[in-house]
C-alpha cells in the first residue's frame, strides 16, 4: 500500500470516513496543506501522527471537506427558492421537509428555515454532514457578522440577533429558525446511510464536485430516490446532473441556477 493509501486508512480507522472515493487530486492537495501547516514535510511521518491522533484526523477531515459559506450564498439561487418553490408549497396540506445535503457549519439549512419561516410554511429542515465538528458549530447557531454578507436585510433583522462575544461580535438564529432544523451526521456515499424520505426540497451544493462520476451517478439517484414527484433538487453552480439522472430533472429558470424539478420519469438503470 502507498503512504498516500495507509494515510486514508488510518482516517477512516479513526472516523469512519472513507475519502478513497473523492477525487485523488483534491485529497492529495489538502493533505499536503495540512502538512505545511503543521511543518511536517514527508508522508510517512504525517502517518505516524494520524495514527496515533483522533484530533489530528479529525482536523484532516476538516481540511478536505472545506467548508466555504454564508447565509443566502449565490443569492440568484435563493430568490428563485424564495419566489418559485416556496410559493407551491404554501398550501401543502402536510408540513413540507427539506434536506441539505453536506450542510457545513449549517448557513444553508437556517437559511431555508428563514425562508420557511418568512412564509408561515409548515415544516422542517434535516441538515446532514460527513464532519463532526462542522456539526457542532452549525448546532451552536453562532456565527461571525460576514456570514450575512449576502442575506436580505428584512431576513437579518427578522432571524439574526446581535451577539458580543469577547474579541468580537457575532450574529446568533433566532429560536424560531433553529427549531426547524435537525443535524444529523452522514456520508452520502455509504450504502448504509439512512435519508429522508419524501422530501419537498434537496440542495446537494457543491458537494458533488468531490467525487468521480460514477459516485456522482450512486448519490443523486440516492437523492432523487429522496424526493418527491414534483420536488426539487438544488446543486452547485459547477455541477451538472449526469445525463442518466438529468433525464428525470427539469430544470427551473434556466440551467445557470442548477435548480431542478423532479418529474415523475425515472431515471435509466
Amino acid at each position: 500500500m502507498s503512504t498516500m493509501g495507509a494515510i486514508l486508512r488510518a482516517v477512516h480507522g479513526k472516523s469512519g470516513i472513507d475519502f478513497s472515493c473523492y477525487r485523488a487530486a483534491t485529497v492529495e492537495r489538502r493533505i499536503q496543506n495540512r502538512m505545511t501547516a503543521l511543518g511536517i514535510d514527508d508522508l510517512a511521518s504525517y502517518r505516524g501522527l494520524l495514527e496515533h491522533s483522533e484530533q489530528e484526523a479529525q482536523q484532516l477531515i476538516e481540511r478536505i471537506t472545506i467548508k466555504v459559506s454564508r447565509f443566502y450564498r449565490n443569492p440568484d439561487v435563493f430568490d428563485a427558492l424564495r419566489l418559485t418553490v416556496l410559493p407551491g408549497l404554501r398550501q401543502a396540506a402536510r408540513p413540507v421537509r427539506f434536506w441539505s445535503a453536506g450542510c457545513g457549519r449549517g448557513e444553508e439549512p437556517y437559511t431555508l428555515a428563514m425562508l420557511l419561516e418568512e412564509d408561515g410554511i409548515a415544516g422542517s429542515v434535516i441538515a446532514t454532514d460527513i464532519d463532526a465538528l462542522a456539526l457542532a458549530a452549525a448546532a451552536k447557531a453562532v456565527y461571525p457578522i460576514g456570514a450575512a454578507s449576502e442575506l436580505p436585510g428584512a431576513l437579518r433583522d427578522r432571524f439574526l440577533q446581535p451577539v458580543k462575544q469577547p474579541g468580537a461580535d457575532r450574529l446568533a438564529v433566532a429560536e424560531s429558525v433553529k427549531s426547524r432544523v435537525v443535524f444529523q451526521q452522514a456520508d452520502l456515499t455509504l450504502p448504509s446511510t439512512v435519508a429522508p424520505a419524501d422530501c419537498d426540497l434537496i440542495c446537494c451544493r457543491n458537494v458533488l464536485i468531490y467525487w468521480s462520476a460514477e459516485r456522482q451517478r450512486h448519490i443523486l439517484r440516492a437523492l432523487l430516490a429522496s424526493l418527491r414527484t414534483g420536488g426539487f433538487l438544488c446543486i452547485g453552480e459547477a455541477e451538472w446532473p449526469l445525463a442518466d439522472i438529468a433525464a428525470s430533472l427539469e430544470p427551473l429558470g434556466g440551467s445557470r441556477l442548477r435548480v431542478f424539478r423532479k418529474t415523475a420519469e425515472e431515471p435509466r438503470p
